[in-house]
């Protein structure tokens, strides 16, 4: 189930390409939110979400996520917020390479019939959701992510 990444080395992970939304965590709280609130800027256009369904996924005030994305001067995001985003960005980048940037970016905005999300979109799913939610959806996007490179992997050498 390994992959050769871009160094050759086997990987479990995916190299993440310079085009994908990605989520530098590192540094002090202020480069960390930073980071993360430019990252899901980025990922909230690619989801196309509206800026209350994009604070409503952080379950943050909408006039918080509106002064972050203009101003970054707020108060640092807390552990919560910041896993959030880093719970989404890499549902992202876990979908990104099953289905391509496009319909990655569509996905979760798609009715689905798997746990956690029971007929509802992820985004509204995780709306409503409690962190474990934000869990159970990475966990889901994993296994697909996990059974794209089975499938990937027993073709190319089969």
């Amino acid at each position: 189930m390994c992959d050769k990444d871009e160094d050759g080395a086997d990987s479990l992970w995916p190299d993440y390409a310079v085009d994908r939304v990605l989520l530098d965590i590192g540094g002090s709280e202020e480069v960390l939110t930073s980071n993360a609130v430019e990252a899901y800027a980025r990922l909230a256009q690619v989801w196309r979400l509206s800026p209350a369904d994009a604070a409503a996924m952080l379950a943050m005030p909408l006039a918080r996520l509106l002064s972050l994305w203009e101003r970054r001067t707020c108060p640092p995001l807390d552990q919560d917020e910041i896993l959030r985003i880093a719970i989404l960005v890499d549902i992202y980048n876990l979908l990104a390479p099953i289905f391509g940037s496009d319909d990655a970016a569509i996905w979760p905005s798609l009715s689905n019939l798997q746990a956690p999300f029971l007929g509802r979109s992820p985004i509204a799913t995780l709306k409503a959701g409690d962190f474990a939610t934000f869990i159970e959806a990475r966990q889901c996007v994993q296994i697909m992510w996990l059974g794209f490179h089975a499938q990937r992997n027993s073709a190319v050498t089969g």
